[in-house]
């Protein structure tokens, strides 16, 4: 099993390289624009900035599609959804039940602000574990093949059609 501690130390000292953080801050306000629209979901933006991915670093470039991604689905989808009461995206229609009530009410800094809080907390979160968790994992990944991948296709299809009640 590989050193975690040490893997969590090299995951915490990239966050502190400066182009790192550039790309970071290019993929999210890129992302935030894009995310704003109505119908573009994170798919899209990633697909968008896959031409920027071309003679990257790979690690850059997973930095820039979690940063896109996770702006994108987590913040830009929730700036319609609380403003103008139209999801950005499909994660995003929960948050029209408490935003854009507080955007009537004359609160929609609030809520933009709770919403970009817990969008970089979520994001800065995830993209720590999934750093920490990818040295053990890939491994396990890697063995995989398409039987596996057809198993689980097919467990995914189940585990819908149990939890499905009634006509789909």
């Amino acid at each position: 099993m590989p050193d975690i501690l040490g893997t969590l130390g090299t995951v915490l000292q990239s966050y502190g390289r400066l182009d790192v953080q550039l790309w970071l801050v290019f993929g999210s306000i890129l992302s935030l624009f894009f995310g704003a629209l109505p119908g573009i979901s994170a798919t899209t933006v990633i697909a968008l900035l896959i031409p920027f991915s071309w003679g990257m670093d790979p690690f850059l470039a997973f930095v820039l599609f979690g940063a896109a991604g996770g702006a994108s689905c987590n913040l830009g989808g929730s700036i319609p959804a609380i403003l103008i009461n139209t999801p950005g995206t499909v994660p995003n229609w929960a948050t029209t039940l408490d935003g854009y009530p507080l955007t009537l009410k004359g609160k929609s800094g609030l809520a933009l602000g709770a919403s970009a809080g817990s969008a970089v907390l979520g994001s800065f979160l995830g993209l720590t574990v999934f750093l920490l968790l990818l040295p053990v994992t890939s491994k396990f990944l890697l063995k995989f093949s398409p039987p596996e991948f057809f198993l689980l296709a097919v467990m995914g299809i189940s585990t819908i059609a149990f939890l499905t009640r009634g006509n789909a």
